[in-house]
């Protein structure tokens, strides 16, 4: 027997494992086979009409992400999601909860986390625009021409200054103030290596090159 589950416009066929009717977009919905819907990832995408998916959110981006394998247990990172580039935080309170000299006020982790997602909020301009395809899911790598040095130094003083605006939401919070402390201090020594390094890169090329230094690489 044939169960037909209704969908706005179209049905879907159980024993013939397809939809009974064409793609109304046609080849725009897949080059080979216009029985094809929604590139073949329904768990994963959303289009009642038929007409075009609808992207992930956020979190199912990231979730998605980190199931791949694509964090690369970082704490967070920027990738390109149906679309669009999104900003993910995969290790909440930005450590390993069983470390224990891991965060543990709320507050103090949400903090934390806000400001990680602004870290790689500015990571957004060190990696290439993101193919307007879904489904889609990649890491990307940095633009040729910017050094990792560099691309990370700019978003640690992006997340030092996140971290010193916000400290204030724990108003008072012994715990919250102490994690979002030992926060600012490990962010502090990753901006000052990453933007050492950076400095000595440029550094070098100038030399190489035999310019001279007209501008001043903050650190």
């Amino acid at each position: 027997m044939k169960v037909l589950l209704p969908r706005s416009l179209d049905t879907y066929d159980q024993v013939q494992t397809q939809f009974r009717s064409r793609d109304p977009i046609g080849y725009e919905g897949s080059e080979w086979n216009l029985y094809e819907f929604l590139f073949s990832s329904p768990t994963c995408l959303l289009d009642p009409f038929g007409l075009c998916p609808e992207p992930r959110t956020e979190k199912e981006c990231c979730d998605a992400a980190k199931q791949n394998g694509d964090d690369d247990d970082d704490a967070g990172g920027v990738i390109c999601c149906d679309g669009r580039k999104v900003s993910c935080v995969w290790l909440s309170g930005g450590t390993d909860p069983d470390d224990p000299d891991a965060p543990s006020d709320p507050i103090g982790i949400g903090i934390i986390d806000s400001c990680i997602k602004e870290h790689e909020d500015v990571h957004h301009v060190h990696v290439p625009d993101c193919p307007s395809k879904i489904p889609h899911l990649k890491r990307p790598n940095t633009k040729p021409g910017i050094g990792d040095d560099r691309a990370e130094c700019d978003a640690y003083k992006k997340e030092e200054k996140c971290l010193l605006r916000n400290i204030r939401k724990c108003r008072g919070n012994p715990q919250c103030v102490r994690d979002v402390r030992d926060e600012i201090e490990l962010v502090r020594k990753r901006r000052a290596k990453h933007c050492k390094r950076a400095f000595e890169l440029e550094e070098n090329r100038r030399r190489f090159l035999g310019l001279s230094r007209h501008t001043f690489f903050g650190i």
